[in-house]
Parts: C-alpha cells; structure tokens; sequence
C-alpha cells in the first residue's frame, strides 16, 4: 500500500482496508465535508464495521490526521463519482445545529492543507471546481451552514498563499454576515426541471451566479429524470 499524506499531518487513523483503487482518476478536487457533531466523527470513520472513511480529519485544535493515502479513493461523500478524483477532508465542529460552526484553528488547517495539495498535484490557482462540499454531489446539507457560504473566502485565501502573498495563520477572517447558500444540489435540479432557471447558456449562467456549478446540477437532474436509464 503506497502511503501519500500531506507533511501536515499530526498522526493517522486505521482505514481498516476501507478504501478503493481511484481506477485511473487524478487528483483533482477536495471534497469538504463536517462531522455534524462535536464528537464521534473520528470514531465512526474508525470502526472497521462502519463503511466510511476519508483522505483527512481535521480537529477543532488544528489537528491534521490522515486515514486514506492520496493514492486511493476514500469512502466518504456516497459514490464513485464524487470520490474518485478527490481528496476528502472531514471537519470537527465546535457547535451543534443548527449553525454546525468549526473554530478558526480547523479553518486555518482546511486552508494550509489545500493549499499543500494544490502545490503537490501542481493545480496552479485553485477556483469553485477544485473545492466541492459533499452537497454538490448528495442530497444534503453538508458541510453546514457555516462551512459552505464561507468556500470564496477559503479560495481566496488559498490563492494568497500559493502566489507567495498570504501567510502561514489566518489574516484576514470571514468578515460580516455570509448569507448561507441554504438549497441542496437535489432542491436546485428540482426546480431546473421546473423550469425556474431558464435554458441553455442563461440557465448555466444563472446557475454560476448563485453559486451552483451547473454540470452538477445537470447531473442530478439526468439522475431525477433516469435519462440513460
């Protein structure tokens, strides 16, 4: 078993064999994803018993740990699809629902962490199709209301740091109020079947300027539709 981490990394936890071969895929995203609790995100994903895993976990403290080596698929965000060419990162929340906040130590690290993969895996800047939430990809709200709106700001804040103008601690924090993006994948494409996003380019631009990536979007649609079915 070949052993990538990030040099970040504080420790790892067993995959107990929970992972599978990326079947020819490179890295080419980070799918971010929280625990929707404060404990037992680790347990779970550590249970040879439980069908999970993740590329890493990231801690309230700070902590980076890996459980599935870079070279292969991690069990976390449902299918092969999503998985495949990403990198998947699990993140302790400091409070409950429903906000599901994370500290600034575990945003720092989130940061730190992609930014090290966008230089390894040679990304160049990194923009909203290098870093998905597992709701792009499932009909759910994770990762919470608090992580999500804050996505422009991490890629910002990435981009600082891989052309040499950011720093090694947070700077410049999310500022204001961010307004949560509050409609799954599922909830969108059910109203693109509707017809309330329009057609054609408008449709993909429209879809862009709300913050919805519309090859996603049209996926779910095709999958709502059964098209090819």
């Amino acid at each position: 078993l070949r052993m990538t981490f990030s040099k970040l990394m504080t420790g790892t936890l067993p995959h107990h064999g929970k992972y599978s071969s990326r079947g020819g895929k490179s890295v080419e995203r980070i799918i971010l994803h929280h625990w929707a609790g404060k404990v037992g995100g680790d347990t779970r994903l550590g249970k040879a018993s439980e069908k999970v895993s993740c590329s890493y976990l990231v801690y309230g403290d700070g902590r980076i740990v890996g459980q599935v080596p870079e070279e292969y698929r991690p069990w976390t965000s449902g299918s092969s699809e999503a998985d495949s060419p990403s990198i998947t990162i699990e993140t302790q929340n400091s409070t409950l629902g429903p906000d599901w906040k994370v500290t600034d130590e575990a945003l720092e690290s989130i940061v730190a962490l992609i930014t090290d993969v966008a230089r390894r895996y040679k990304w160049g800047r990194v923009d909203s199709s290098r870093l998905k939430g597992h709701r792009d990809f499932a009909n759910t709200n994770c990762p919470g209301p608090y992580l999500y709106p804050r996505f422009g700001w991490i890629i910002a804040e990435v981009n600082k740091r891989l052309s040499g103008t950011g720093s090694s601690g947070i700077v410049s924090k999310p500022s204001g109020e961010v307004k949560p993006v509050l409609k799954s994948v599922t909830v969108v494409a059910r109203e693109v079947i509707a017809g309330k996003w329009g057609n054609g380019s408008d449709r993909v631009n429209r879809l862009k300027r709300a913050g919805y990536d519309a090859s996603v979007v049209q996926r779910e649609v095709n999958r709502l539709l059964k098209v090819g079915k």
